[in-house]
């Protein structure tokens, strides 16, 4: 990289990173407002932004070079904003492509193809839990592991192989995904078909040493069909994952949406304790496994409640805001031992709001502010009476 150059680039990123917010973070490398500011309108004066990024990207492989490591950089830029890029990149530069809502193998494998044509390593990077959930991922998720495999199955040296991500630990209950990555390990070390045929009964006989059955079969598929899901993408359109009302505002916007029926989630959360008393091994893994499906058997429940107590008189929506605070209470008990179980208990992630993260990435935290929120409604029921009726109204 041209000197003169390089301190364009350094001063812009800084420019950059000094206005950083929550959607710069989680939009990514296009939202940076290339020509919205001097620094970047000096450096497109004498380079393309492909160049820059380019150059930009030799720069920094020099240095993992000189500390004896190699690069890996994402390839949602360099492979499909701006393919430019890999004309002139390093080829010790390995992209590691990811395109979390894609199930088909010959898009992936087209990617992937295209990277090697340039001389360069690639690795496929799909994903369990991305923005798109909650606590669990869903089937989608794991066909786009699958796709993966499938795709990558290649004897080209370029191409390095699977590398399954997931993401934001705060969304998801830790020990609570062991099938999801038993189910992946299958698939990437036996192939999709065996994945899809035995994965996740090989999963519950060898870590619960528990026979499978149709009851197991059953519940495992409608776990992953029945996932809500946020919509981060018009890709997929899962089932809506509810966000705990906080805020009197809140509950508004539950009123204005359409819930999700709490039966079916319901009875998924029963089926999946009833497997517990088959379970011989690992059971407060099991244990954890289960909590998630009450959870979301919970919050589904809860958000449905607003809108029935709308037609509700005095005395049944003092019993039910009461009840709401309950199973509020009882849920962040145990989502709060399961975190000091197997995190730490003093962790920021469990009682502060974190910059630069959404409610939806912070279970435990929204759920405490959620319980404290139906607190004070049991103790003044007319504010939600008050509230529901001037909605209604």
């Amino acid at each position: 990289m041209h000197p003169e150059t390089r301190t364009l680039v350094r001063d812009l990123l800084e420019e950059v990173a000094a206005a950083f917010d929550s959607r710069y973070l989680h939009a990514g490398c296009d939202e940076v407002n290339w020509g919205g500011s001097e620094l970047s309108r000096q450096a497109l004066a004498k380079q393309s932004r492909a160049e820059i990024w380019t150059d930009y990207l030799n720069w920094l492989d020099d240095e993992c070079k000189r500390l004896g490591k190699e690069m890996i950089v994402w390839g949602d830029f360099v492979a499909h904003k701006e393919p430019a890029i890999l004309e002139k990149l390093s080829k010790r530069v390995i992209v590691m492509d990811w395109q979390y809502y894609v199930t088909d193998p010959q898009a992936l494998a087209d990617t992937r193809k295209k990277i090697t044509s340039h001389g360069l390593r690639a690795i496929g990077a799909p994903a369990l839990i991305t923005c798109e959930w909650g606590p669990r991922p869903s089937d989608q998720s794991l066909a786009n592991v699958d796709a993966y495999v499938t795709a990558y199955a290649s004897n080209d040296p370029l191409s390095l192989g699977v590398m399954v991500t997931n993401w934001v630990p705060g969304r998801f209950l830790a020990n609570s995904l062991w099938d999801c990555f038993a189910y992946a390990g299958v698939s990437m070390s036996d192939g999709p078909d065996a994945a899809r045929r035995s994965g996740l009964r090989r999963f519950v006989e060898r870590f619960y040493g528990a026979k499978w059955n149709s009851e197991w079969d059953h519940t495992f598929a409608d776990a992953y069909r029945m996932t809500p899901g946020r919509t981060c993408t018009r890709a997929w359109t899962p089932p809506r994952l509810p966000l705990p009302a906080v805020s009197d505002d809140d509950v508004k916007r539950s009123l204005a949406a359409t819930p999700l029926s709490p039966t079916p989630y319901e009875t998924l959360a029963e089926n999946v304790r009833a497997l517990g008393r088959k379970v011989q091994r690992n059971k407060t893994d099991f244990a954890i496994f289960s909590l998630a499906f009450d959870y979301l058997a919970d919050l589904v429940w809860r958000e449905a409640q607003w809108k029935r107590l709308q037609k509700a008189g005095a005395e049944e929506l003092k019993t039910a805001v009461a009840e709401i605070a309950r199973r509020d209470a009882e849920i962040l008990d145990r989502l709060d031992a399961e975190w000091n179980m197997v995190r730490f208990e003093n962790d920021r992630w469990k009682r502060d709001r974190l910059p630069h993260l959404t409610p939806y990435d912070q279970l435990l935290m929204r759920m405490r502010e959620a319980a404290a929120y139906s607190a004070e409604l049991a103790k003044d029921p007319q504010r939600l009476s008050r509230l529901l009726g001037a909605t209604s109204g």
